[in-house]
């Protein structure tokens, strides 16, 4: 196969990671076959009919629809079988890390993690091509954290849990993506892979995982091995959910490491679609809570040069700051102020309730703004 310069450095990835990087490559091919079954099946379906019989799943179980679609039931029965290796008091401890530490956590995802993933030049594609990926940049932010926040509440990942049902739905939606992309005629699959393909839900899932530790630990936040591991676990079932392959599902922070780095390797640099989609997010309207902050866009330039490293942020076209002093500044303050989580009495808990209200007041501000779609056929 051969594929765009631009999009991928096989070459590179296999001097350095041999037949991994080969192993690898193999799954820019593969999307999540039981997924992608089911979306069929629900295509057949009357439009009425597909949401009734998704919604009855969600809520009430597979049991309550017997008739549905071999493509559907085969779906749904691995989304009722919880591996043995789910462990659901580690789930708990990701859990209630992730919560208390979420007022940190929204600018981790703008600043580092969301960055990292559209510098994909192949994995931005589905966004480009829906249309409109500059002015939905504030939509796509409060989704994102939205996802985030209904997967790590407590519970979230229980069967008729609102993290549960939303998983499932983003699976279901990456499918659809899959299909009318790949349907289209537009979609080059010989240059970039399938759309939204085992690679690139790997990136995505680890980065919400290792990647938000990593950002957290660079801002001074100090985690136990146990919290690390809960974490790590927690994204781990909800990847189960969401259809990422069993090889792409980490174990440990050295495994998940290697495995993003691998998956790194194997990506083209930045193009200018990565650059605007990150330019997008950075000036991005302010909700109305931190608009008229003068200094806001020197930290937040400063935060996300110290997370992603120069040679990234440079190739990302991030502009510099001078508030270089902001970084060293506020480690030891948040190294102190996630020990005094775990030794203040009444300290978690409050964290927890004014993250999880700043980031719903976000989320709401963020989606507030109406953002028409219409279809594009940029895909170069």
């Amino acid at each position: 196969m051969t594929f765009k310069h631009s999009y991928y450095r096989f070459d590179e990835a296999f001097q350095e990671y041999g037949l991994q990087a080969t192993r690898c490559k193999e799954f820019l091919f593969k999307g999540d076959p039981l997924a992608d079954e089911a979306v069929l099946a629900l295509a057949k379906l009357s439009s009425g009919k597909a949401v009734r019989t998704l919604n009855s799943f969600l809520n009430e179980g597979s049991a309550a629809i017997p008739d549905a679609p071999d493509a559907l039931k085969a779906l749904f029965e691995q989304l009722e079988t919880i591996p043995l290796w789910v462990d659901w008091e580690r789930i708990e401890m990701g859990s209630q890390t992730i919560q208390r530490l979420s007022l940190l956590i929204a600018p981790v995802l703008s600043l580092y993690c969301l960055p990292l993933m559209y510098a994909s030049p192949a994995g931005t594609k589905p966004l480009v091509f829906t249309g409109n990926f500059v002015e939905r940049a504030p939509r796509r932010l409060a989704e994102t954290s939205r996802f985030v926040r209904l997967t790590c509440q407590s519970g979230g990942l229980r069967r008729f849990s609102e993290g549960f049902k939303l998983n499932v739905k983003v699976r279901l939606m990456h499918a659809q993506v899959r299909r009318l992309l790949q349907s289209s005629g537009q979609w080059r699959r010989e240059e970039m892979g399938i759309p939204v393909n085992q690679c690139h839900m790997a990136v995505t899932l680890i980065l919400l995982s290792l990647g938000v530790v990593k950002g957290l630990r660079e801002l001074g936040v100090i985690f136990t091995q146990a919290e690390v591991e809960g974490i790590l676990h927690l994204w781990a079932y909800s990847g189960y959910i969401s259809g990422v392959d069993s090889e792409f599902l980490c174990a440990s922070e050295t495994q998940a490491e290697s495995l993003l780095q691998l998956l790194f390797a194997q990506e083209g640099f930045p193009n200018e679609d990565s650059r605007l989609l990150v330019q997008a997010l950075r000036t991005m309207p302010l909700p109305k809570q931190l608009s008229g902050v003068p200094w806001f866009d020197d930290v937040a330039l400063t935060l996300s040069r110290s997370l992603l490293g120069d040679h990234f942020a440079d190739s990302l076209k991030i502009p510099t700051s001078e508030w270089t002093w902001v970084v060293p500044f506020i480690r030891p303050l948040l190294s102190v102020f996630s020990e005094a989580q775990r030794h203040v009495p009444g300290m978690a808990d409050l964290a927890t309730s004014v993250g999880t209200m700043t980031w719903e007041t976000m989320e709401s501000a963020l989606t507030a703004r109406p953002e028409p779609v219409k279809p594009s056929s940029h895909t170069s």
